[in-house]
């Protein structure tokens, strides 16, 4: 950084004008008088100050659903064909859709491990095994 100060002043005392930065069709966001006041003051003139604090510590307990319902369409692709039938044990991370032939889509997995109740064209309901 002192070395680009040093060449500046050196310029500056050759009185070099740098010709490429005096745009004229530049304005201020029109929003610039709104975002002046830094957010920590925003929230205390807002009144919100008592409500400002850290988030909570992440919570490694984990949660354990009863029971799932997968959608076999993810996006906006061709929905997925199911390889699963009701009745079939699944763990986590199973394929239980697969994209169809010549098709954009997404595979879809088990997110719990369990047996499959039902199967239909939209989606693949599972339910928890005890544990």
């Amino acid at each position: 950084m002192s070395y680009y100060v040093a060449i500046k002043k050196e310029l500056r005392a050759q009185s070099w004008v740098n010709d490429r930065h005096k745009r004229s069709d530049l304005q201020p966001h029109p929003m610039r008088d709104y975002r002046l006041v830094p957010t920590h003051r925003l929230i205390a003139r807002l009144g919100l100050t008592e409500w400002e604090e850290q988030a909570c510590p992440f919570d490694e307990a984990g949660y354990s659903p009863e029971k799932v319902s997968i959608p076999l369409q993810q996006h906006l692709g061709a929905p997925a064909r199911p390889l699963v039938s009701p009745g079939d044990r699944v763990t986590v991370g199973d394929p239980v859709g697969a994209i169809p032939e010549g098709k954009l889509g997404a595979a879809v997995h088990a997110s719990i491990r369990g047996r499959v109740t039902a199967v239909s064209d939209t989606r693949i309901d599972i339910q928890a095994e005890v544990q």
